[in-house]
């Protein structure tokens, strides 16, 4: 099985893969550095939706990337629930409304 950078190397992302640190759960945190911008955008694109990209990666971190992955859905699933989203959402469908009614 292979690492990150390998992965993304075998895709034809040319990047490489840095230990910055720990976060606050004590879980080592890596950065995917590429130099050009069409890299780190296709190297973004292979790590948060391609699930082919995971098939020869280590298990153990594949398993990561899908829960982080998780974690983002879950994340915007409560954004599009927020009180906020759901006012714009009401406002812009009253401003339709007026619109139509009013034969504009």
């Amino acid at each position: 099985m292979i690492s990150i950078d390998e992965a993304l190397r075998r895709c034809g992302v040319d990047s490489f893969v840095q230990n910055v640190g720990v976060n606050s759960s004590n879980k080592p945190t890596y950065a995917v550095i590429a130099p050009l911008s069409t890299d780190a955008v296709w190297a973004r694109k292979l790590l948060y939706s391609d699930s082919k990209f995971l098939n020869d990666m280590n298990p153990e971190l594949a398993n990561y990337i899908i829960g982080i992955r998780g974690e983002n859905l879950i994340e915007l699933g409560g954004l599009l629930q927020s009180k906020i989203m759901y006012r714009l959402s009401m406002a812009a469908l009253l401003a339709i409304l007026i619109g139509y009614f009013s034969g504009l």
